[in-house]
């Protein structure tokens, strides 16, 4: 039997690089389309380097593949420079995606995963469930939220629009993941003053309303992410033939998260135990994003037959706490298995 060709846009980033090895492992045929490369020549993996804002280029090299499957990852993902930039956020985000599905077409392609985000819905003080109503904050949010609906639109076409929440870390194994230099993100920041690398941490709002006045978020850990992409690619592609399906829909919008909320502060306290060193802090303005953003992950689990086993945030960071750089697999793919026990 031929192998199914899975065609991952954005597969040379931080979700895509793992995510493509843990397929190839399954015995998938894996194309990359990426603007930069990937990290490392694998045989039976295959690269088409383009830009998603280049219809031309997307509909060339799917001519030459025609996949089974797109996962489409590319995108912008900054809440607080999608404000500052918000030309570029749309054209990669939402013309970007517009882009992935006349490319399609051209193939008769009708198998999609869609990296979408929690930033997408309403303001709320409950979990969010993937029927709570979307109105994002962000300019971010609303180009994740207008890419949602031009999938919906599509007829014929079987997606899975997946919303991460916080994803972090590095795989368990550390053979994937992303650096804790120069990354603005909350927990790598934090890592850096705590290791003695920058000198003071900065948090955007402390008179929320929360228990210590800062923003509480849903940490979900790089590998659960994988997983469930993997799942996924799984479900879309045996659906309708397979019998466990209890659900009549093909489409899956699925919240991927850990379902538990932490508070900026919490997290500061947390890495100040694993590294033992008091990291100041510096409150700044208030961004304008949600307060609280914590998953209801109960259609994942019923649906994907997903839920985390590698989200406990104080596994997170300890694995993190030195990750410098990614570091590819030198010998061969054996050890991107253990990313889907």
């Amino acid at each position: 039997m031929e192998r199914q060709t899975i065609f991952i846009t954005g597969g040379s980033g931080y979700i895509g690089v793992p995510t493509a090895y843990a397929l190839h492992h399954l015995g998938f045929r894996i194309v990359i389309f990426d603007i930069k490369q990937f990290p490392k020549k694998i045989s039976g993996m295959e690269e088409a380097t383009g830009d998603i804002r280049n219809e031309a280029h997307l509909k060339s090299a799917m001519k030459v593949y025609t996949p089974d499957l797109v996962i489409h990852l590319a995108a912008l993902t900054s809440v607080a420079d999608s404000e500052k930039n918000q030309k570029s956020y749309h054209e990669i985000n939402v013309r970007g995606t517009r882009n992935v599905l006349s490319a399609m077409h051209t193939v008769s392609c009708q198998n999609l995963i869609f990296a979408s985000s929690s930033a997408v819905y309403k303001e709320s003080e409950r979990k969010m469930a993937e029927d709570s109503p979307i109105a994002p904050l962000s300019f971010y949010g609303k180009t994740k939220e207008e890419a949602e609906h031009l999938i919906q639109k599509e007829k014929g076409l079987h997606y899975g629009i997946l919303r991460y929440f916080n994803v972090v870390g590095i795989t368990e194994d550390r053979l994937f993941g992303e650096s804790i230099e120069n990354n603005l993100k909350l927990i790598p920041s934090a890592l850096r003053v705590g290791l003695g690398k920058q000198k003071n941490l900065y948090i955007y709002g402390n008179a929320y309303p929360t228990p210590d006045g800062t923003a509480i978020r849903d940490y979900v850990s790089l590998e659960d992410v994988v997983r469930a992409n993997v799942l996924t690619v799984q479900y879309l592609l045996a659906f309708p033939e397979s019998k466990k399906f209890r659900f009549r829909e093909c489409n899956a919008i699925c919240n991927i998260g850990s379902g538990q909320g932490t508070s900026n502060l919490e997290v500061v306290h947390l890495i100040e135990q694993i590294t033992k060193k008091k990291i100041p802090v510096v409150y700044k303005k208030a961004r304008r994003e949600t307060v609280v953003s914590i998953a209801d992950i109960t259609k994942a689990n019923n649906m994907l037959e997903w839920k985390p086993k590698k989200s406990r945030l104080q596994d997170i960071i300890q694995n993190s706490n030195t990750f410098m750089s990614f570091r590819p697999p030198s010998r061969n793919l054996k050890d991107a298995g253990s990313i889907l026990r």
